[in-house]
């Protein structure tokens, strides 16, 4: 999303280009039920129209412009939906990451990823917990994180134990963490509670590699060309 506007095409193109392990764009479903790509529950700043997602149907979305507000190069550039996204990933090297930004649509996301034959390529990550269950529940096979933002309170050790226990109550050992949160000492006690850690959003090219030394498993970054470390 750095040369590209986010949750396009064109970004995962980018993506893929840059040679990204893989492509983490977010989904919501919109007023006719399709689940479509879109950061925000409004389209307003990342096109040209104005509305909240859930009431506006996918034929008026396809006619926003999704990439000009970007760069005048990415004009016309349509509001993808998750099949559309999907099929791009499909068998390019770069998995699909996707956050699903809202409850009541597990089943759609679940069944799309099943439909294009990617349940061994694609991750889903929520905020929710009641999202990441669901999924667990409809795809074991299926790798879903969850998603924690406040960093937790107390010692390293009270971090863990706490993350610990929100992560098998959602029913994953996988669990995305804000970076500013993370040192290696949490690192470690997480490892050895069994938790795998990726961690957002991370730009400065000497974090990443910090991040990656202390054995983050994976990064998300709008500028993926910096993380070729």
């Amino acid at each position: 999303s750095a040369v590209a506007p986010e949750n396009t095409l064109a970004a995962i193109k980018q993506a893929i280009a840059a040679g990204a392990d893989g492509c983490e764009f977010d989904v919501y479903r919109c007023g006719d039920g399709a689940v479509v790509l879109m950061h925000d529950a409004t389209v307003d700043r990342t096109t040209n129209g104005q509305g909240k997602i859930t009431e506006l149907t996918l034929a008026e979305l396809k006619q926003l412009d999704a990439g000009q507000w970007k760069a005048p190069e990415y004009a016309d550039e349509k509001v993808p939906t998750l099949e559309e996204a999907l099929q791009l990933l499909k068998d390019s090297g770069c998995q699909a990451v996707i956050e699903v930004k809202m409850e009541g649509i597990s089943q759609q996301v679940v069944d799309a990823v099943r439909a294009a034959g990617m349940l061994d390529q694609a991750t889903v990550i929520a905020f929710s917990k009641e999202v990441v269950r669901e999924v667990g529940r409809l795809a074991p096979e299926l790798r879903c994180a969850w998603l924690c933002s406040p960093k937790p309170a107390g010692s390293v050790d009270q971090q863990a134990t706490w993350l610990a226990a929100e992560a098998a109550d959602c029913g994953t050992n996988l669990v995305d963490l804000n970076y500013g949160g993370l040192s290696p000492q949490l690192l470690d006690e997480l490892r050895r509670r069994g938790l795998t850690v990726w961690a957002w959003t991370v730009n400065d090219p000497p974090v990443i590699r910090a991040l990656a030394a202390w054995g983050v498993a994976s990064i998300t970054t709008d500028y993926p060309d910096r993380a070729q470390i």
